[in-house]
């Protein structure tokens, strides 16, 4: 059987070193997953032949659509905490 579109979401949150993951973790189910990227481009020629092509990643954004959503999770990877009397992040 032929598996079609997205299976799952992970994450991991930066260690306090900026070079290791913590422990990853799953997202709810996968619904879709856009991404827009902006890039530098730089093309040379010579004798009316491409000689170098640069492209070069500046920024982008990444729109990841879930199924169901829990707030503590979404807490941790916004780097907030949830009020444990309210609920609110």
């Amino acid at each position: 059987m032929v598996g079609i579109g997205l299976k799952s979401f992970k994450y991991a949150k930066l260690n306090e070193d900026g070079e290791t993951y913590g422990t990853v973790s799953t997202l709810s189910g996968a619904i879709e997953c856009k991404m827009t990227l902006n890039l530098a481009e730089a093309t040379l020629y010579a004798d009316d032949v491409l000689k170098e092509q640069v492209s070069l990643f500046q920024s982008g954004t990444l729109t990841a659509g879930i199924d169901d959503y829990d707030d503590t999770v979404f807490a941790e990877i916004i780097g907030k905490t949830v009020d444990e009397e309210t609920g609110v992040v």
